[in-house]
């Protein structure tokens, strides 16, 4: 968009801008005497500042603005001031509307009004005139400002950040061109495929022949037969005045000699196929008298003759095609499938990792649901498009053209009525494609939407039965397939009613062959259509219909193809708004310093949540930030990880700006704990080890143990090994903290994000969390968000938002010394519920702010197992001992890792079920030490081996009944679904029945065959 125009330059485009702008003549003509010379901005509004619907035009040149209204006669000057005597220029967003303002004497002026529609053109506006505001101040343009987001200039809808052209206006044909690339790797399978298609079209086309043959030749009572056994005729002379009888014309195939018709075939002298006389010549010609003849008579066949003809036409020659057909077409089938197949695995996984590399922004903007249905739905409908569509239309087209051929070389006056139909059949599937193309749209829309409301009810089940609204969300539910239906039912009637709409047509031309085909059979008009010719002919008609109807229908695909398409390359042009630049800068060791210089960040376009901010986190300071909700911090913490690159200003790490680092090395020296807590579906070892996956198992236990969470281990049976159910749905949000955190802690980052991290913890683990974060910060730059300040009172600073603002910055002190500042009314108003609260507990002198410092947290002793002896003490407990004498009494053991590592990491915990050592490992035990210790972990975990599977089979659903042999006798038990066997390793299940109760089956392999067999029917392995 043309939005600055000075007089002596021609329109210029800015990026991403609308159609150029030029303000009448008269506008113009008093803009200049207004400004007192020529007008370097020239923007139009569309709203007056009453919220009326008129243009009005706002002009600024570097010394004043003016706003003109262009009336008929004289255009008007709405309102005017210099540029010196304004403070700053701003864009404020409303609800449908948006105004620029200028701040002029202290006093904010509302300039010009404008709708939505124009919030680009004035962002535009306004830093122009910022620029001319800050040119008379002498100062320099921000050159990180970025420019805003463009428009399609075909649809005119705003473009996405993360795509580089309308999503919703790219060419079908392209769209589909570009999925029928992903057939180049697999080149050679699918010249293959070609190749079969090809045999098996042609064998196809041969059936017919094979049918004419059959009936003229076979089934016949008579065959051709010389009608005297004399010597061929070895000279022939031209026809100028024939004799009565003789063929005259090219097509003639019958010779009337007397009163009898004698048919007769033109063969050459070479081949004499196969007969001993024959007549050899040619149309027109007649044999020399000179010479001796042979003319082919009608003669009765013999009945063996005609049953050995029957034999090898009927299996020789229709059987044989049909078989080979068959067999070929299913090697191509089966070929076809692994081609699509792989195809699609490889679209899937290539849609994947795209997802993973886009920034958080595309998210902002999409559905899970949505997302999920066109990782999954939309391209299996590419399957078979991709891998045989491009072959099927071959097929299709040549197999049309071939039969049109055969049909005109059999009869052309039948031909031209078989291709009657086609202009039907071609206008009407293009208009039926146009209007399926709009419903197959609404049809995914509405699945994507239906899949969109699966993804928020059934995570959110908690939610919706606390609220108590089960029938809410199945109207909900309901609703949207019931829209699903009618656009389905409006899709499947106008496909019922074309399709059958084209079998009439095939059949009038049908019916039509028949009519006058019959005709010209019974009165022998042709003299070269016999019995068998319209049968064949008639077979390859409806043969010819079958590709012509099936390029109808390959129109309805592409329409159901591309709509797809469209959806899935969405997800694969979408560019990630935050990415590397090539020259990206790797820092293999990271001090720690983070400069904020002037940032902003809008998550809307113009609507920034981040203002101007500036400070520097030095390295090894613990920053907080605290203020109210909607204040900016978790917005922050998103720019430090660059989860968002900043609109404006530079974030720097040890004076690299973050945007000249690759991503990967940033983060790699990043640990965050977000402030809701997420746990992937396994178990709560692989939880951890998340963020580094070669930890070891002592190192993950440490994690736990600083993260105060070696209590869930002990209380939960399967410890590490248990699985945590989907967003950790079996543990409490306490619990998920906890485990983020030493999620976190095993990382062992240099940059610490903390984003509420005590949110979802009770004030007793609060306190013993905040103490492993003290311990753990040391030496590492964190940035801690909290909205109980009483959290960050160890913090090195505090920095205090308001709106996005940095309003305070400094110690908690300092800041609590400021009686006007936004932290000491927070901490007021916090202190005071706290109060409250504690004075109707009776426990008012906990408030108290004590700087003393607190005794570490004891942490767990490693017992060295040659120097450990164990003795069993009140048969469930143990008496710990080393090389000084006794260390603990009564401890009860508990497995780290009781499905993996049942013999690693033996936790000791006393009478509290608090673990105070552990063992690394028991190969080094005394045996009698390591007896005691099997004895005490036998009567906690009873898991009987598996030596023998009699039976397995279905019970009902997904129910199983078993019937096993076990290395403590006979057992049959129900497991009521197959995640009830879980798979440990390749061939190790530990499964658990109806009843909670465990069994180990170490190897299936070592199982008898008919035990494995039972185990591989019901897909258990």
């Amino acid at each position: 968009m043309a939005l600055f125009q000075r007089k002596d330059e021609g329109p210029e485009t800015d990026n991403g801008a609308d159609a150029e702008e030029q303000a009448p003549e008269p506008v113009l003509t008093v803009a200049t005497e207004v400004l007192g010379g020529a007008p370097e901005l020239v923007c139009s509004s569309d709203l007056t500042l009453a919220g009326d619907y008129q243009t009005l035009w706002l002009v600024a040149n570097q010394h004043r603005v003016a706003v003109v209204t262009p009336d008929e006669e004289e255009p008007k000057v709405l309102r005017e001031f210099t540029i010196a005597e304004v403070g700053k220029f701003a864009t404020e967003k409303f609800v449908g509307n948006a105004v620029l303002r200028a701040e002029v004497g202290g006093d904010e002026r509302d300039v010009v009004r404008f709708s939505l529609a124009q919030t680009d053109k004035f962002e535009h506006a306004c830093e122009q005139l910022e620029e001319f505001r800050k040119r008379g101040l002498g100062e320099e343009k921000d050159e990180h400002q970025e420019s805003s987001s463009s428009r399609c200039p075909k649809c005119h809808q705003t473009i996405p950040a993360w795509a580089d052209e309308c999503p919703k206006c790219k060419p079908k044909g392209k769209v589909l061109l570009r999925a029928l690339k992903y057939l180049l790797p697999w080149w050679h399978l699918s010249l293959v495929t070609l190749a079969l298609m090809f045999i098996v079209n042609g064998l196809g086309l041969a059936s017919p022949l094979f049918m004419k043959i059959l009936l003229d030749d076979v089934l016949s009572d008579k065959k051709i037969a010389l009608a005297r056994p004399v010597g061929p005729t070895e000279a022939f002379l031209p026809t100028e005045t024939p004799p009565q009888g003789w063929p005259v014309k090219p097509t003639q195939r019958k010779l009337l000699i007397g009163d009898e018709r004698i048919e007769y075939k033109h063969v050459s002298l070479e081949k004499p196929f196969g007969f001993a006389g024959c007549v050899r010549g040619t149309a027109g010609t007649h044999p020399s008298p000179h010479k001796k003849s042979d003319l082919l008579r009608p003669k009765p066949r013999p009945l063996r003759e005609s049953l050995r003809l029957l034999f090898l036409v009927v299996f020789g020659g229709i059987l044989g095609t049909r078989v080979a057909s068959a067999v070929l077409g299913a090697l191509r089938a089966y070929m076809m499938r692994y081609l699509g197949e792989k195809i699609i695995m490889g679209l899937r996984q290539q849609i994947y990792a795209h997802l993973h590399r886009l920034s958080l922004g595309f998210y902002d903007q999409q559905q899970t649901g949505s997302l999920m249905y066109r990782v999954n739905a939309d391209t299996g409908r590419l399957q078979g498009f991709i891998a045989g569509a491009l072959q099927d239309l071959l097929r299709d087209i040549t197999t049309a053209l071939i039969i049109c051929v055969i049909l005109f070389r059999m009869h052309a006056g039948l031909a031209l009525i078989v291709l009657g139909p086609v202009p039907l059949i071609v206008w009407g599937s293009r208009a039926f494609g146009k209007r399926m193309n709009r419903l197959y749209h609404r049809v995914w829309r509405i699945g994507s939407a239906v899949n969109a409301v699966l993804a928020d009810a059934i995570p959110g089940v908690r939610v919706v039965k606390a609220f108590d609204k089960e029938r809410y969300e199945v109207r909900r539910y309901a609703h949207m397939q019931h829209k699903g239906f009618r656009v389905s039912m409006r899709a499947s009637m106008l496909s019922n009613m074309f399709y059958p709409a084209l079998g009439l047509l095939s059949m009038a031309g049908t019916l039509s062959i028949w009519g006058y085909g019959g005709y010209l059979v019974l009165t022998g008009a042709s003299s070269t259509l016999t019995l068998g010719t319209l049968i064949a002919f008639l077979a390859y008609a409806g043969r010819f219909y079958q590709p012509i109807n099936s390029l109808a229908r390959f129109n309805d695909e592409i329409q159901r193809v591309s709509t797809s398409a469209e959806r899935v390359f969405e997800i694969l042009d979408a560019h990630p708004e935050v990415a590397d630049r090539e020259d990206a800068v790797v820092l293999k060791d990271v001090r720690g310093e983070i400069e904020f210089d002037r940032v902003s960040f809008a998550y809307a376009d113009h609507d920034p949540v981040v203002k101007d901010l500036t400070m520097t986190v030095h390295p090894g300071e613990m920053i907080g930030v605290v203020g109210p909700s909607g204040a900016g911090k978790t917005t922050l913490i998103n720019l430090v990880c660059r989860f968002y690159d900043v609109t404006s200003g530079a974030i720097r790490l040890d004076g690299v700006d973050l945007k000249d680092l690759g991503v990967h090395s940033l983060r790699s020296h990043i640990g965050v704990v977000l402030q809701e807590p997420y746990l992937f579906q396994g178990t709560i070892a692989e939880n951890i080890l998340y963020g580094r996956p070669d930890a070891t198992k002592e190192e993950i236990l440490r994690a736990t143990e600083a993260a105060f969470a070696l209590d869930i281990l002990v209380r939960l049976d399967d410890g590490f090994d248990q699985l945590v159910g989907e967003r950790g749905a079996r543990l409490s949000g306490g619990q998920k903290q906890r485990l983020s955190i030493a999620r976190a802690i095993l990382r062992n980052p240099k940059l610490l994000i903390l984003d509420e991290a005590t949110s979802a913890v009770d004030s007793e683990t609060e306190d013993k969390i905040r103490r492993a974060i003290e311990s753990l910060v040391q030496n590492r730059t964190t940035i801690a968000i909290a909205h109980r300040l009483s959290t960050l009172r160890r913090a090195s600073r505090l920095a205090v938002l308001e709106k996005g603002v940095l309003v305070e910055l400094g110690t908690h002190a300092e800041l609590l010394a400021h009686e006007d500042g936004l932290f000491k009314r927070l901490w007021s108003k916090q202190m005071s519920v706290a109060a409250d609260e504690a004075l109707s507990t009776g426990a008012l002198a906990e408030l108290e702010d004590t700087t003393e410092e607190e005794a570490p947290e004891e942490t767990m002793l490693r017992l060295d197992p040659e120097e450990t002896r164990l003795a069993i003490e009140d048969d469930l407990f143990l008496q710990v001992s080393g090389r000084d004498g006794v260390l603990f009494e009564k401890v009860r053991p508990a497995r780290s890792f009781p499905l993996t590592a049942p013999w690693e990491l033996i936790l000791l915990c006393d009478e509290e079920d608090q673990p105070v050592a552990f063992l690394p490992h028991t190969k080094a035990l005394e045996d009698a030490s390591f007896q005691a210790l099997h004895q005490c972990l036998f009567w906690r975990y009873f898991v009987p081996q598996i030596l023998e599977i009699r039976s397995v089979a279905v019970e009902s659903g997904s129910a199983t009944k078993w019937d096993v042999v076990t290395n403590r006798g006979e057992r049959s038990f129900l497991v009521k679904k197959r995640s009830d066997a879980r798979t440990l390793d390749p061939r190790r299940l530990f499964i658990t029945d109806s009843e909670g109760n465990r069994y180990n089956l170490p190897d299936y392999g070592d199982l008898l065959p008919p035990s494995q067999v039972a185990l591989e029917r019901l897909q258990f392995v």
